[in-house]
């Protein structure tokens, strides 16, 4: 639901007291935070700002997303990356009930390439390629598949699924790099068919890079079909040196994270039903 307008102007006020909002609008997209897209003057040109707080289902799997995401997003920006400009961390819960972030807001027009999968993997690598040193405050994508493989599932094909990656884990140990946790068409903000920002980094963690790739991959072949899905990963893969190969166990680990979860999304029944047939065979292709 959109905030009071007397709490977002006090909002924007703890940021810079000269700026008056001229109006709130809701951004799409955002399942797990809510988003606001604020126009705001100091007596100038409007500029817009966004306000993002995080999820209940965010906040219990951790407190402290906000503060992890502002201190991401500061060391991301100085090492020259696109994405939103932090500008606020407020944990006093005084204003609202739960911490939130202003950011800078990057305008596109959501025109996305024919095929996305080249400048997703380009993109992707190079958020590979970036030092970690300073980022120990983020989780590993490790224990969270730990997590996620301890609990026996209900239904057949996602049990057989959990029991395969089970029987194939921990694998071969890697270097951790940083991982985005939620890369996808969606958290891109698109211009002109060009990839303008990564957004939405509240799931960043720190492990193998080829986690983000399977993760990018199920999210490729549900949005854009198989032949996407390929050209993220040639690409992908020339860049950075990767096996294709030694992705099965990750687009195992990305189905089990997101087939059990697919009912809640809200999608039409049909859509809901192709995207799940469309992850069985994905994971079918895996265990061969």
């Amino acid at each position: 639901l959109l905030m009071d307008a007397a709490v977002l102007a006090a909002v924007l006020r703890r940021y810079d007291p000269a700026l008056r909002l001229l109006r709130a609008a809701p951004l799409e997209g955002g399942i797990s935070a809510t988003v606001i897209a604020l126009e705001v003057t100091d007596g100038g040109p409007a500029r817009r700002l966004v306000l993002r707080r995080h999820g209940a289902s965010d906040l219990a799997w951790n407190p402290a997303v906000a503060t992890h995401e502002y201190r991401l997003l500061q060391a991301l920006r100085a090492a020259g990356q696109p994405v939103p400009e932090p500008l606020l961390l407020d944990t006093a819960c005084d204003l609202l009930p739960t911490p939130y972030l202003l950011q800078g807001f990057i305008p596109g027009d959501g025109a996305l390439p024919a095929d996305p999968g080249p400048a997703l993997a380009e993109r992707l690598a190079a958020i590979h390629a970036l030092p970690v040193a300073g980022l120990g405050f983020l989780s590993r994508r490790a224990d969270q598949v730990e997590q996620l493989l301890a609990q026996p599932l209900d239904a057949p094909d996602l049990e057989r699924l959990r029991l395969a990656v089970r029987a194939r884990w921990p694998g071969p140990v890697v270097a951790d790099r940083l991982l985005h946790g939620d890369f996808w068409p969606g958290n891109v903000i698109w211009d002109q068919g060009r990839l303008a920002a990564v957004i939405d980094w509240e799931d960043a963690a720190l492990g193998d890079p080829l986690a983000d790739l399977g993760h990018a991959r199920v999210e490729l072949l549900w949005s854009h079909g198989a032949r996407a899905m390929a050209s993220l990963t040639r690409r992908y893969c020339a860049l950075t040196g990767a096996a294709e190969a030694d992705l099965r166990r990750w687009d195992l680990v990305a189905l089990l994270d997101k087939l059990p979860r697919i009912g809640g999304w809200g999608l039409p029944p049909g859509r809901e039903a192709a995207m799940l047939a469309a992850g069985l065979r994905l994971g079918e292709a895996a265990l061969r």
